[in-house]
């Protein structure tokens, strides 16, 4: 090889491990958009939401799956784990099934305030469905937040 063929390869290595380390270090650093900022896709009331999953799952995920959704409904139980994160479980009385909202860690400190019987407005992405005829169906939702209209 002659020395401008080594000088041509060693810089085009050299611009792709650059190109390489720029988009690795802005991966990383890459934010998890808040969902209280962005609109929502759906506005329902938290029964509502269980009983479209129990009639239909598969037509429910498609629907519902990966979206930012509104859920209103009664505040049944506030439950908070060892890492200090909340869970908010929105369902009427005398049912098993109900609405699992896991807390964004920038909103914990509204989930502290909720209190059971409350009736609120939650926003998060619907993120799954878990059915048992037994226990009662929840749907799953993540990345949650109290919801100011």
């Amino acid at each position: 090889m002659n020395r401008k063929t080594v000088k041509y390869s060693f810089f085009i290595l050299l611009t792709i491990a650059l190109m390489g380390t720029v988009i690795a270090w802005r991966e990383f650093n890459r934010k998890i958009p808040d969902t209280a900022g962005r609109p929502s896709a759906f506005q329902l009331k938290a029964m509502d939401l269980i009983d479209s999953f129990s009639k239909n799952q598969q037509q429910a995920s498609g629907r519902y799956l990966d979206k930012v959704i509104e859920v209103d409904g009664a505040v049944r139980k506030v439950e908070k784990d060892e890492q200090g994160n909340y869970t908010v479980i929105l369902a009427d009385q005398g049912t098993m099934s109900a609405v699992r909202c896991s807390f964004d860690s920038a909103h914990l400190m509204e989930a502290s305030r909720l209190k059971a019987g409350e009736i609120v407005t939650l926003k998060g992405v619907c993120t799954g469905f878990n059915q048992d005829d037994l226990l009662g169906s929840d749907v799953i939702m993540n990345r949650c937040a109290v919801s100011l209209k």
